[in-house]
């Protein structure tokens, strides 16, 4: 188990040392993660929030969506 930390510890700070020899790589790589990241965090609660939670009232099931449609009048021409 030692060992294997040993080594993790080592990959680790050559990883460490390879980002700092290439900055551009390195901001690149940082900003994409976060935008990645970010945006798995925003679908993750609108799926949430929409499928997954039960809606506030006390009989869902009995919920309606009523809408309205509009009717198209050609002219005559």
């Amino acid at each position: 188990m030692t060992r294997l930390l040993n080594h993790l510890a080592l990959d680790v700070c050559y990883a460490l040392r390879a980002l700092r020899h290439a900055p551009l790589f390195t901001a690149v790589t940082v900003l994409s993660m976060a935008f990645g990241i970010g945006a798995n965090t925003a679908m993750f609660n609108l799926v949430d929030q929409v499928l997954l939670r039960q809606l506030p009232v006390e009989r869902p099931a009995e919920l309606v969506q009523v809408t309205a449609l509009s009717t198209v009048v050609r002219g005559e021409g």
